[in-house]
């Protein structure tokens, strides 16, 4: 069985994007407070975070899909992880919706990028040998469109699986090492860093007017249920919000350095696990009110307490003891899946 040489920047993108995934989800409590800067940085990571764990996956996609037996056993590895993190999650739900009933078919939460990946790797193999700009140039057609529908939505993660394909196939398309050094010239290590940090300014300042792109961003809903206006308004709000991603997508990966650097590589080579179990740890904190409780006694200083808190929990499902039970699963899928 062949395997892949680790990229050291690609693990330090995991890395960092796994901790914007984990810091997003936890400044959602604080935007129920109505904490202008939780909205802010949560409008900021969501900008890019999401995007980008899709387009690092779609980088590692040829390997996978080489040979059937490869794509067999990625499919099988992904669409037993959905199972498991649905059943791992539903009595963490249960605490704060007790009348909610199982589903394997309705994709509202963090399982859905799994569900996604089934989806997206599922494409790539059946149409490989189709030109990719052709299958970017479908997707996007077929993502701006699918706002106008109504009935999209969580069933099968339909929306987001329809919003988010193209930032794969961009993926699937770029070879990993030209791509590095092509972002890391010295004229993006000037621009990239100052349109960043204009960008979270933005956010910063005009968080009322500008968190209409929330929704956008996470692709789960209709032009209709996002907008009063259906008609043109929305596809030009989903291509804005395509334009954004990218730019700002493009000088994060930028800044992101080729070395190692606090750890960030480590917790990218873990990144499932921490993506696994840190919603079940969430639903916890919430059903305990552990925001409130710290927006109660240290009102300004609670963002802040949270997002450690945050961090420590990312560092925490980082250890071997959370990484060793997907070394089995993974280890089990290899045996188990054979193609003749």
């Amino acid at each position: 069985m062949s395997t892949q040489k680790r990229n050291i920047w690609l693990d330090n993108v995991k890395g960092f994007l796994i901790i914007c995934v984990v810091a997003g989800h936890f400044l959602e409590s604080g935007i129920d407070y109505h904490s202008n800067m939780c909205k802010s940085l949560f409008l900021f990571i969501y900008s890019f975070h999401m995007p980008l764990f899709v387009f690092a996956s779609g980088l590692m996609c040829e390997h996978a899909i080489k040979t059937k037996e490869r794509f067999c056993k990625k499919l099988a590895n992904f669409a037993g992880l959905y199972v498991l993190l649905k059943l791992l999650i539903f009595p963490f739900q249960r605490l704060t919706s007790p009348g909610l009933t199982f589903s394997l078919v309705k994709t509202d939460g963090v399982p859905w990028y799994l569900f996604a990946m089934c989806v997206f790797y599922t494409c790539a193999y059946l149409l490989r040998h189709v030109d990719k700009r052709k299958i970017l140039a479908i997707a996007v057609l077929a993502a701006l469109l699918a706002g106008y529908d109504n009935g999209i939505g969580d069933v099968f993660a339909f929306s987001r699986c329809l919003v988010f394909f193209p930032w794969f196939v961009l993926g699937w398309m770029c070879n990993v090492n030209k791509l590095e050094y092509q972002l890391h010239r010295p004229v993006m290590q000037i621009l990239a860093p100052v349109t960043v940090l204009a960008f979270f300014i933005i956010c910063r300042l005009n968080i009322d007017s500008f968190y209409i792109f929330r929704r956008f961003f996470t692709g789960r809903s209709s032009y209709e249920a996002l907008l009063d206006d259906a008609g043109e308004v929305g596809i030009l709000f989903r291509l804005s919000a395509y334009m954004i991603t990218f730019i700002i997508g493009v000088c994060i990966l930028s800044i992101i350095p080729r070395h190692k650097i606090f750890h960030l590589d480590a917790l990218g080579k873990e990144s499932m696990s921490i993506y696994f179990f840190h919603r079940p740890v969430l639903f916890y904190l919430e059903y305990v009110e552990t925001y409130p409780f710290l927006y109660q006694h240290f009102h300004g200083w609670a963002n802040i307490l949270w997002l450690i808190i945050a961090i420590i929990l990312v560092i925490i499902l980082a250890q071997p003891l959370f990484e060793k039970p997907f070394k089995i699963y993974n280890a089990w899928i290899q045996q188990r899946v054979h193609v003749s």
